[in-house]
């Protein structure tokens, strides 16, 4: 008895799916015009209320991969490529929201630094909280 059941909700699992992909099938996404080397505007996951100048630097199908101007390419990533997040030149200077310029390498790293220190010293103080409840 127990067989059939799970006969029957792998048969209902996979009609489900196939209707899935029929139903993709008739609504496909129009691609967008990226290309390797446009420049557009892009929020920074890392601090979402920034706004940086990024380039595009690759696409696969609906991925593009973003590179932060003046940032290491340890920091690029791949967004769809209708992501909210994905801006065209002028976006910002159109809805008055400051847009963070390029940076130099020796500042990105500056950056990645600091927050690493940051991070460190958390660590540290919360060892010392943790071991001063034990003593």
């Amino acid at each position: 008895m127990e067989l059939y059941s799970v006969r029957v909700r792998f048969s209902v699992w996979v009609s489900v799916k196939q209707l899935f992909y029929n139903i993709q099938l008739f609504f496909q996404r129009p691609s967008i015009a990226f290309e390797p080397g446009m420049k557009v505007e892009v929020v920074d996951k890392r601090n979402p209320l920034l706004v940086r100048v990024a380039t595009i630097t690759e696409r696969d199908g609906f991925l593009v991969k973003i590179h932060f101007d003046g940032w290491m390419e340890a920091f690029d990533y791949w967004l769809e490529e209708d992501s909210p997040d994905i801006h065209p030149p002028g976006w910002c200077a159109k809805t008055n929201h400051p847009l963070m310029p390029p940076i130099s390498e020796s500042r990105a790293l500056i950056v990645i630094l600091r927050d690493r220190f940051v991070l460190l010293a958390e660590i540290a103080l919360q060892t010392l909280l943790f071991l001063s409840n034990y003593t």
